[in-house]
């Protein structure tokens, strides 16, 4: 499992763009009608662990699960 950060949300909220641990790919996407159970918990600065796979150029998580129940950085 890969540790990330969510950086921020497409317009309308779809999308979830997240920052990665990996040197490589550091930036993932997690889709809402992936992951629609977890989808309401998110926010920006929630801590993720997340299994990807290439998606074009960025990662896409096809495996989330919240790491922290705190954001990271917004205490």
């Amino acid at each position: 499992m890969i540790e990330g950060v969510v950086l921020f949300f497409s317009p309308g909220g779809r999308v979830a763009h997240i920052w990665c641990v990996l040197s490589e790919v550091p930036l993932c996407v997690a889709y809402r009608e992936d992951f629609p159970k977890l989808w309401r918990t998110l926010q920006v600065g929630s801590r993720v662990q997340l299994r990807a796979r290439p998606f074009g150029e960025l990662m896409r998580a096809f495996e989330l699960r919240p790491f922290s129940v705190e954001a990271a950085g917004l205490s």
